[in-house]
């Protein structure tokens, strides 16, 4: 994030400001060189804020203080604005995968590892799992839903029932890290049983 304010020298003022910048969200850091204000008034200045990777969505408010000296009679001046910094999910908090695509028979049961990525510390994600087979019940480790940290992972099981269509099926799963939702989903194949498992018809 770059802000741009305009410096301006007022009575003449002919001199080096520096800026400080309070407010930030935990571990940014701030790019803000001093600059010499005098004949190239009005100055544009860009103030750059880097925040860390998994830096939680919200708004801050800042205070950006512009201070110096007047390079000949040392006059001091100070000056403030309140920008406010917003930061959004950027698609790259977090991501979900769903692992292995599943094949069972009717009455069968597929089990999944539901993966949530991202860098550490970004908090809890809740999982939570819709649609399916018609029927079936759709679990984390025994739960409808799961609270899984960043980078780490859970169990998903589904159940089907034994009057199950064949067809193939997919498990939507969404993920909710506050108000930012991310979403996957489970594939299952409901497929008949092999021609090994199936009786020979009886002779005459």
């Amino acid at each position: 994030m770059v802000f741009d304010p305009i410096l301006t020298s007022v009575n003449n003022f002919c001199g080096t400001i520096d800026f400080q910048v309070s407010g930030l969200p935990t571990g940014a850091t701030v790019a803000a060189p001093p600059v010499n204000l005098c004949a190239n008034s009005p100055l544009t200045v860009p103030i750059t804020i880097t925040v860390p990777p998994g830096t939680p969505p919200g708004t801050s408010q800042l205070t950006i203080n512009a201070s110096g000296a007047e390079n000949n009679a040392g006059q001091a001046s100070n000056q403030y604005i309140y920008p406010y910094l917003q930061i959004g999910s950027g698609g790259s908090t977090f991501s979900l995968s769903v692992s292995p695509p599943q094949t069972t028979a009717p009455g069968g049961t597929a089990q999944y590892t539901v993966t949530v990525n991202g860098s550490g510390g970004l908090g809890n994600v809740t999982l939570t799992a819709s649609g399916g087979p018609p029927g079936s019940t759709v679990l984390f480790n025994g739960s409808t839903s799961a609270v899984v940290a960043v980078g780490g992972s859970t169990t998903l099981t589904v159940a089907t029932p034994s009057n199950e269509e064949w067809g193939t099926y997919s498990v939507p799963i969404t993920g909710m890290l506050g108000t930012v939702p991310k979403y996957s989903s489970a594939a299952l194949t409901i497929a008949a049983l092999s021609p090994s498992h199936m009786l020979a018809p009886a002779n005459g």
